[in-house]
């Protein structure tokens, strides 16, 4: 393993590393802005919560005598919604749903719901997760349905370094480009770099109609070129600091 602060292809330590990237999202664009100084790259938890009922006739069952996995589901939905609202800068998405045996005149047997869970505060993080599995246990238990949830993805926050959005900050303002603190709430190469060096920072420029993972996505040269000589100084300003 190489030594903290070092990779296998080069000799010495890498003190400083800058990202850009399109947004992805709406922000920039919404407000009018250039360049994007990002704070920090949201933690994310992704969970699959199953609930296990009792298959049967949807015609030839009464409602009071069923186990339906699809109610403590549709809750669950819900939950996942009403958490990330109640906590600042939480986005909280139940992104996948499946039924079984997912036919029209069935109670299914079983239903699956994923929950996608990111913001920058760790304990915001943890604590929202727990409330989710909470409820999607207690919703289980009032229908009477098997309950069963496994962690899908497991990353915890990034904040970018004080030194390095200082350095963005003075480029941008340099070059006379109007500029918004954000978080990320994509992931992004820098998460996996900030465990060789802390020092990590990111530049976004906007995407048209923040649209992205899509044939849509786009961004315009322009602010393409704007974000690339935001990087250029950034990086001659953090080369001259470690000379210094």
């Amino acid at each position: 393993m190489p030594k903290e602060g070092y990779v296998e292809r080069f000799e010495k330590p890498i003190k400083s590393h800058v990202e850009l990237h399109i947004e992805q999202g709406p922000v920039l664009e919404s407000n009018n802005k250039d360049i994007g100084i990002v704070t920090g790259i949201v933690g994310v938890r992704w969970l699959k919560i199953t609930f296990i009922g009792k298959q049967s006739h949807a015609g030839a069952t009464p409602m009071n005598m069923r186990r339906d996995p699809v109610i403590p589901l549709a809750k669950t939905a819900l939950k996942i919604r009403e958490t990330a609202l109640s906590y600042k800068e939480m986005v909280g998405t139940a992104g996948y749903i499946k039924v079984f045996p997912n036919v029209v005149n069935v109670i299914a047997g079983e239903a699956t719901i994923t929950a996608d869970i990111r913001t920058l505060d760790l304990t915001d993080l943890e604590n929202a997760v727990q409330k989710i599995l909470r409820s999607a246990k207690m919703y289980a238990q009032n229908e009477k349905v098997g309950f069963n949830y496994s962690i899908l993805q497991n990353k915890d926050p990034v904040i970018c370094s004080q030194s390095v959005m200082q350095a963005i900050k003075q480029s941008t303002e340099e070059l006379g480009y109007s500029y918004i603190l954000l978080p990320s709430r994509a992931g992004h190469d820098t998460q996996n770099v900030a465990k060789i060096t802390k020092d990590v920072g990111m530049i976004f420029v906007p995407s048209k109609g923040g649209i992205s993972h899509s044939p849509d996505e786009w961004t315009e040269w322009e602010q393409a070129h704007k974000g690339v000589e935001v990087l250029k100084n950034v990086l001659i300003r953090l080369a001259s600091n470690i000379k210094s």
